[in-house]
């Protein structure tokens, strides 16, 4: 069929009734470089079916019908560096697939259930490995014994409740591992052992955390834990993590923090506390953090804040707290945050400024206040923000504004006041 395209390099060949790989199919095809079979009714292919492809360096086969994994179906495909099996009906991997220079490897959703020690013997050059949405509920121990030089490992959307110990060991090169939404219930000193050069690890829904889980992550930069049961965040929960820069606690239970529970991350620039159950902000939550740059306490229950709750954010450049129940912001409120540029607080219940809350803020460039419960503009609300850019000020219930209000604003270039009461 392709004897008159021996110059092809990209074949697409998608979403059609195509059920069989035929031997030689692509006979005379030997410049193609990219093969996309996707969504099609593929459930078998014959041996030798790709066998004169020796150029081709990615093969997409996802959304098939594939079950079985022979060892002939890629015969000839020993250049092979990208391959999708993901979304067909494969439940056993097996020690079927030869082919020494692929990099990326996707599976599932499938009905892949077990992984042992013999089934990527001959992937040494693997870089990425996806198994999503399958069976698989245990990582045994040496799972991905041989993948030396994997550096992306994603196991998001499967059955996991139980790593056993050493399970990761043999990845010396790893850097991202994805467990997200998945059925683990402890984390075990033990299920990271080996990962020391570890970068990104993704924990998002699962149901908790154990404290010194992350003791043998030194190098570990970003951490996610979204959407799980966590109500406690303990004062040893994430000591060691001296390089962590990035820390996403979003959607969770948490409503309380003990203290000193940030105190061993001095490496973190980003604090994300969306959606959780905060109701109190005390002084101590933020004890070590003098060079986080951004916190975000948006969408939690928070009525109350006490003095100095921000006076080790010393660097910190971006503030957001909105929708909570705070009502009043009080004198000097942000009082140390001298290189904060943007402070959101909208979707509040603001109805009060005390005088000289926003003092000591000379780098704020952003101030948004909108779609609280503030009715009139007093003189001092805006006092020591001489340097600011941008004021919103919109649905709020304003209906009155004192004279001189905006006078210390001198550098203001955006003033907001939309949808207000004003006549």
């Amino acid at each position: 069929s392709f004897a008159h395209f021996i110059g092809l390099q990209t074949l697409q060949i998608m979403k059609t009734l195509l059920a069989v790989i035929e031997e030689r199919s692509f006979c005379c095809l030997s410049n193609l470089t990219d093969l996309n079979l996707g969504s099609n009714q593929i459930s078998v292919i014959r041996p030798n079916a790709f066998l004169t492809l020796s150029s081709l360096r990615t093969l997409n086969l996802a959304d098939n019908r594939l079950s079985l994994l022979r060892q002939d179906y890629f015969t000839g495909l020993g250049g092979l560096h990208v391959l999708n099996l993901g979304s067909n009906n494969i439940g056993y991997l097996g020690n079927v697939l030869n082919l020494p220079e692929l990099h990326n490897l996707h599976i599932g959703p499938g009905k892949v259930g077990v992984l042992n020690n013999k089934d990527f013997e001959n992937f040494s050059n693997l870089q990425m490995l996806q198994i999503k949405d399958t069976l698989l509920a245990i990582i045994e121990e040496r799972s991905f014994c041989c993948l030396t030089s994997l550096t992306n490992l994603s196991l998001s959307s499967n059955q996991i409740s139980l790593i056993e110990p050493n399970a990761f060991q043999t990845l010396p090169s790893l850097r991202t591992l994805n467990l997200a939404d998945n059925r683990l219930s402890v984390l075990r000193q033990d299920y990271f052992t080996g990962l020391g050069g570890l970068h990104l690890l993704n924990l998002s829904s699962n149901s908790v955390i154990n404290n010194n889980s992350f003791e043998n992550l030194s190098s570990l930069q970003v951490l996610q834990i979204k959407g799980t049961s966590i109500a406690v965040v303990k004062e040893s929960t994430f000591c060691c993590l001296v390089n962590l820069t990035e820390l996403v606690l979003t959607s969770n239970q948490i409503s309380v923090i003990e203290p000193n529970a940030f105190l061993t991350l001095p490496s973190l620039r980003i604090l994300n506390l969306a959606d959780n159950r905060l109701s109190v902000l005390r002084q101590y939550y933020f004890t070590g953090l003098g060079g986080l740059h951004l916190l975000n306490l948006s969408n939690n229950d928070i009525c109350n804040v006490d003095n100095g709750v921000f006076q080790h954010l010393l660097s910190l450049r971006l503030l957001h707290i909105t929708e909570t129940l705070i009502a009043v912001i009080k004198e000097r409120s942000f009082y140390s945050l001298t290189r904060l540029t943007d402070l959101s607080l909208t979707s509040n219940q603001i109805s009060v400024i005390r005088p000289n809350a926003f003092v000591a803020l000379p780098s704020l460039r952003t101030l948004n206040l909108a779609n609280n419960r503030l009715s009139v503009l007093r003189q001092d609300y805006f006092t020591g923000l001489g340097g600011l850019h941008q004021l919103n000020l919109s649905s709020n219930d304003i209906c009155n504004v004192d004279n001189g209000v905006f006078q210390h604003l001198l550098s203001l270039r955006h003033l907001n006041i939309n949808h207000n009461r004003l006549k």
